[in-house]
């Protein structure tokens, strides 16, 4: 419909075709708005408010005497609800139906509420995709699978879990300790439903999709799997496979720690001696798994899955795993933890704590075990 389209009225003026007669006189024309002032009046150009006129969503009451629209009053806050509308990326259809009475604010809002959770969702893939991009710096090729693995559907997402945790621990030999580890392995991003994984945990996900597809990584997984499980193996008697295999470890090497004693250092003897009362032919086991405890990778996987599954963050290996390591195979390290024999180690008994004539006190020992026995000084 051009500018003068309409019909005719008895006083000259042209009302809007099919609304019917004209203004009763011309008075009526002054309380109409012409489509300059309705755009002033709404901030909208003069192309837009005749575009919305064009597609019916305000329609002109009637025309002036030089065929030039004119809009009542009430056009204003249509076009203002048309406005925020499109603002906010409401497609024009459901504007359409709204302005025409045949869906309700309500129902716009909702619909255009799951389309927006939807878009977000997407932009939060590829959010995570580029921000992972530039930490990493991948190249055209890693990025390419990065994105089909992010953008990945749930189902895709599972198979992908599904398979890495096959490769890894599926060609372990079953053991009960293994079915705990497995859990604790398993990423489980939130469904792509309402609301979804938010932008940490999509982030987290997609660096993750890179671990997950290292297969250097896999196999010193697998590899620590098999030595836990040998550890888990060795427990006296009914003992449960422990969740933490380091947290005496921990508890040792922190107490060291805090009295600033060093693993080579000679006062490390009672602390020594205290992991190998607590773990005793394990010794072996245990220091083949620090060694693979200290692995940064292992880390990055444990903080990312924090993220993914939204656990609290886990606790970091921290110096005692490192200062126990060294203790164990430090200088003097074979004559503290004994010699291996036929694949396992040799319990050994700990070395007495060596005197420190007119030093300071002895260093307090942890309370897994008993103190080991000191010569008495001599008075004098």
């Amino acid at each position: 419909m051009n500018e003068h389209d309409g019909r005719v009225g008895g006083d000259g003026l042209r009302t809007a075709a099919g609304e019917g007669g004209g203004p009763e006189d011309e008075s009526a024309c002054s309380r109409l708005l012409s489509i300059g002032e309705l755009a002033r009046r709404t901030g909208l150009s003069v192309s837009a408010v005749r575009f919305y006129s064009d597609e019916g969503i305000v329609a002109p009451a009637a025309r002036s005497p030089a065929g030039y629209r004119l809009y009542r009053a009430d056009a204003t806050a249509r076009l203002n609800l048309v406005r925020t509308l499109r603002a906010l990326g409401v497609p024009l259809p459901t504007v359409r139906a709204l302005v025409e009475g045949r869906s309700s604010l309500a129902e716009v809002a909702t619909t255009h509420i799951d389309a927006l959770d939807a878009q977000i969702r997407v932009l939060r893939r590829h959010r995570a995709v580029l921000e992972t991009a530039a930490r990493h710096g991948l190249s055209a090729e890693e990025l390419d699978l990065m994105h089909q693995r992010v953008g990945a559907t749930e189902r895709e997402r599972h198979r992908i879990v599904a398979e890495f945790l096959d490769t890894t621990l599926g060609t372990v030999r079953p053991h009960r300790a293994l079915e705990e580890a497995a859990r604790s392995l398993t990423p489980e991003l939130p469904s792509d439903t309402e609301p979804g994984p938010d932008a940490e945990q999509m982030s987290a996900w997609a660096e993750l999709t890179e671990l997950l597809a290292d297969s250097e990584f896999r196999t010193r997984l697998r590899r620590a799997a098999e030595l836990f499980i040998a550890f888990a193996e060795d427990a006296p008697g009914p003992e449960a496979p422990p969740q933490d295999p380091f947290a005496a470890v921990r508890e040792v090497a922190g107490a060291a720690l805090t009295q600033g004693i060093g693993p080579e250092a000679a006062e490390a003897a009672p602390f020594v001696a205290a992991l190998l009362d607590r773990y005793g032919e394990r010794t072996g086991r245990l220091l083949a798994l620090l060694e693979y405890a200290d692995d940064p990778e292992r880390d990055r996987y444990a903080r990312l899955l924090a993220k993914v599954n939204g656990w609290p963050a886990p606790q970091p290996p921290g110096p005692g795993l490192d200062w126990a390591r060294r203790a164990l195979t430090g200088p003097g390290g074979r004559d503290r933890c004994g010699a291996r024999s036929g694949g396992r180690d040799r319990a050994v008994r700990a070395p007495a704590v060596p005197e420190t004539p007119g030093g300071p006190e002895a260093p307090s020992t942890p309370k897994l075990i008993r103190p080991p026995a000191t010569e008495p000084r001599a008075d004098g």
